[in-house]
C-alpha cells in the first residue's frame, strides 16, 4: 500500500467513528463533564478533528482549514 492510501484508510476511519460515538446524543450530553478536568465528548471530537487538520497541512505542506476558514 502506497502511503497516500495508507493516509485516506486511516484518517477515513475518522469520520464514521465519531459519528457513532455521537449519535443520538443531546447537546447538554455533549458538553457534559463526567469528572472535574475532564473533556467533555464535544470537545473530544472537535479536538480529533483540529488534529487531523493540522496533521493533514503539514503533510501536504497547505494551510490548515481552522486557520484558512
Amino acid at each position: 500500500m502506497d502511503i497516500a492510501a495508507f493516509l485516506i484508510e486511516l484518517y477515513g476511519r475518522i469520520p464514521p467513528l465519531v459519528a457513532e460515538a455521537a449519535e443520538g446524543l443531546e447537546p447538554d450530553q455533549l458538553i457534559w463533564r463526567p469528572a472535574a478536568g475532564a473533556n467533555t465528548i464535544g470537545w473530544l471530537a472537535w479536538h480529533i478533528g483540529r488534529v487531523e487538520d493540522a496533521q493533514m497541512a503539514d503533510l501536504t505542506g497547505g494551510e490548515q482549514v481552522w486557520e484558512s476558514g
